[in-house]
């Protein structure tokens, strides 16, 4: 049997697919065509779905639907980074395609006859700014893929294990990205982050730890003291304080 931490594999090196996964949907379109496990992932630090390479490399997949996604890209980030060294290779498979749109970005959902796609729900996040996003992800390694619906999710899926499972590949000589270390982020930067409606970026956040040592040392200031640190202007020192209920 291979081990990898925590999580022990057949020797038939099944797709592990986590319990909080919409396991009566997915499960059964896998099972077609690989053998798969359910196991506690996420409750174990590691994403959606894991599998074994036929060579012992290790990849994993984290799937969020569009406005999930959109919803907050720091904490989709957050918590990339604490799965990020659970596995040799990270996939995260967006689920739902997503466009620009006016105020930012739009989400598209299928129909229920799968015969087309409409509008569903506009973020403020701007596009230029996801596709940035999306960019910064590849560069530290992690591939982005999009599908249009669970379906497609369990086709990406089931593409992925079987390429896992061949000994000889021939796309550029089974090409891997480097893979990047990430170190241990300060609880305190962290707790910043996931502030919710005050906006902070890992920049920013850091910044205001330097400054005042602790999320309580932030939360304590003023919108001009906040308003000292490089990068925190008068909205962001406002949103900051408001999302705690201080003014």
């Amino acid at each position: 049997m291979a081990i990898c931490e925590d999580l022990v594999v057949q020797d038939s090196l099944p797709l592990l697919v986590d319990t909080f996964e919409p396991t009566g949907d997915i499960v059964p379109l896998l099972q077609q065509s690989i053998p798969v496990t359910i196991s506690n992932l996420n409750l174990n630090g590691y994403a959606d779905y894991f599998l074994n390479s036929i060579d012992a490399h290790t990849i994993q997949a984290e799937r969020k639907q569009n406005g999930e996604l959109l919803g907050s890209l720091n904490m989709v980030e957050m918590q990339l980074r604490k799965q990020y060294n659970k596995a040799d290779e990270n996939i995260l498979i967006i689920e739902g395609f997503i466009i620009p749109s006016a105020g930012g970005c739009m989400t598209l959902k299928r129909s229920k006859d799968s015969r087309f796609f409409y509008q569903d729900r506009e973020y403020k996040t701007s596009y230029s700014a996801y596709l940035t996003w999306i960019y910064r992800l590849d560069k530290s390694g992690i591939w982005v893929s999009t599908t249009p619906d669970l379906a497609g999710t369990a086709s990406l899926l089931v593409s992925i294990y079987k390429n896992s499972q061949k000994l000889e590949h021939t796309t550029l000589n089974r090409y891997l990205k480097e893979k990047i270390y990430i170190e241990e982020q300060n609880p305190h930067v962290l707790s910043l982050m996931g502030l919710h409606g005050a906006g902070l970026g890992e920049e920013k956040a850091k910044a205001l730890i330097e400054r005042f040592g602790t999320v309580w040392g932030v939360l304590i200031q003023n919108e001009d003291t906040l308003q000292e640190v490089k990068g925190i202007g008068e909205i962001l020192a406002h949103r900051i304080l408001h999302s705690i209920g201080r003014i």
